[in-house]
Order: C-alpha cells, then structure tokens, then sequence
C-alpha cells in the first residue's frame, strides 16, 4: 500500500505502548466504554473502482478474494475496529449501513440486512459485506449526512453514546460547493432534515455540518476511516471548518498513512489512530450530560 503524509494529530495514546488489540480494549473499558453502540457506514461510490490504483495494485477497493486469504481495505477496518470494541465471540448488535451505490446514491442508506435489524457480532458484518458487495452496482456522489442521520436516529432510540465509523475513499465536495452551499443552506434551516429532500446534494457540505452539530448534541462521537488514494488533505483539515459545536466529535484517519507507520502491528496501530480520541470525547459526552451513567 502506498504511504502518504498526515498532519492529523492520533490523540493521546499516539505513543503509549499497547502490545495488544486486548490491552487497548481494556484500556477503553477503563475509560468508561462499556454500553456504547458502534454503527458502520460504507462507501460503495463508484470511485472505488480507480482509487486504489497506488495501494491496491489496481484493483478495486471493494475487491473481494474468491480464496478469502486476501481482505480489502473497507474489510480489514471491519474487523480491526470492530474486534477492538466488541470481543471476537461478540453477538452484540452492529448496525451497518452502505451508501452511494446507484440506487441510494447521495439520496439514503441502505441497511445490510432486508428487514432492517442489526447485525450480530463482527463476523456476522463480515459475512454480509461479502455476500452483497458483488451484487451492488457502484454509484455516487459521495454523501456523509444521510448515514450521521441514521446514527442520531439510533442515540434516539436506545439514549445511548453511539460510535459511528464511516469507511470511505473520497472527499464529500470541494471547498467552492461547501461555501455556496453553506449560503443556501441558510434559507431552508431544519426543512433539510429527511435524508430524501430533493435538494439534499446541492445543500451536502452545509447540512452536513448542521448534522456533525445535532450528532454532538446526541451523544454520538464519528469517525472516518479513508481508505485508497487519497487525496485527504481537505478530510484532514475537515474538522477545523466545521461550526462550533458541544464537543469535538470528528475525527478523521488516512488508513494508508497509519499502516505504514505501524509496519510491525498495522492492526494496533490502527485502532489507536481510530479510537484515541474516544476517551476524551466521553468524558465531554458526560460533562454534558448527554450520557445516561445508569446506562454505563
């Protein structure tokens, strides 16, 4: 995989020495991570197809292995972050969407499973990713909102801390559609609130910092893990566009630049990346009160 610079700060734990995804699991335990709920977005834009051109020999980001001995990006952040937050004998609820295919394209999300439950555990996720992925038909354009939308849906109905990765392998938009969308936006207010307006792409960039503002008044904490090419400078500065919210509750993580700065335990490395910031974003969450501690 090709390896790319990052300016973006990994938190705290950048440089404790966790020999094991099991120590840092514990370490989250500590930190109070217990009863919080992970959600799983994945991107299935068509962009996948060229963005791995550097760090996947060609192939698509969403190559899957007939022999299974060779996972893809979106898998290996599946099963690391996933088994880091969940034991791997886990049966707890997993709630994943995907989104940016053709028929949901930047409009919705679609749910891994027909009737709409969860998964049940990482290896159920796995399986289900490998069963529909062939069967899906690439679309686009990139859009983060609808799947931050279903997250705060989720913190709603269960009034539990939420932790939504979002696994994607492009930039939502460009800085002169943010701006005038931004403008726009402004005139419509919380009329743009269903994921199926009409007017939901030409409004994204906006909207999506009105729902990174209602996620954190939810107690739901994102990250985006991005995977393939790149380029990521615009995800990396992402957090420092966005209004002022409750408490910091993005993060962004450029899986390439991680795994090859952490040749010897790319999974470890990883993880930390990922969650390093969780601790600090909890104990926002309580200082808020956003958090019931019964439910802890």
């Amino acid at each position: 995989m090709g390896c790319t610079a990052s300016t973006e700060r990994q938190g705290e734990w950048q440089d404790t020495a966790f020999q094991s995804l099991g120590e840092l699991r514990g370490a989250l335990r500590w930190s109070g991570l217990r009863s919080t709920n992970l959600i799983i977005g994945i991107d299935f834009t068509r962009s996948n197809t060229w963005n791995g051109k550097l760090s996947l020999g060609g192939r698509s980001l969403h190559f899957i292995d007939p022999a299974g001995s060779i996972l893809n990006p979106y898998q290996i952040v599946i099963n690391i972050i996933g088994r880091t937050l969940h034991s791997r004998k886990s049966k707890k609820p997993i709630h994943v969407f995907g989104f940016g295919d053709s028929r949901t394209a930047d409009q919705c999300v679609f749910t891994f499973l027909p009737d709409g439950s969860p998964c049940r555990g990482v290896e159920h996720v796995l399986k289900r990713y490998k069963e529909i992925t062939p069967e899906l038909v690439l679309g686009g354009p990139t859009n983060f909102a609808p799947i931050i939308y279903h997250a705060i849906c989720q913190v709603k109905a269960s009034e539990k801390c939420q932790i939504l990765v979002i696994i994607a392998d492009g930039q939502v938009t460009s800085k002169k559609e943010t701006s005038q969308a931004i403008v726009e936006a402004s005139r419509y207010a919380l009329c743009m609130l269903s994921p199926r307006s009409c007017h939901f792409f030409l409004f994204f960039c906006s909207f999506s910092h009105l729902i990174f503002r209602t996620a954190c008044e939810n107690a739901t904490a994102i990250i985006v893990v991005g995977v393939g090419d790149g380029p990521w400078e615009e995800m990396e500065q992402y957090k420092f566009t966005l209004p002022k919210r409750n408490f910091e509750n993005f993060h962004f993580v450029n899986f390439n630049h991680v795994m090859c700065e952490n040749p010897e335990q790319p999974a470890l490395g990883l993880a930390i990346a990922a969650l390093a910031h969780i601790p600090d974003q909890l104990a926002a969450i309580r200082r808020l009160g956003l958090l019931n501690e019964n439910d802890e």
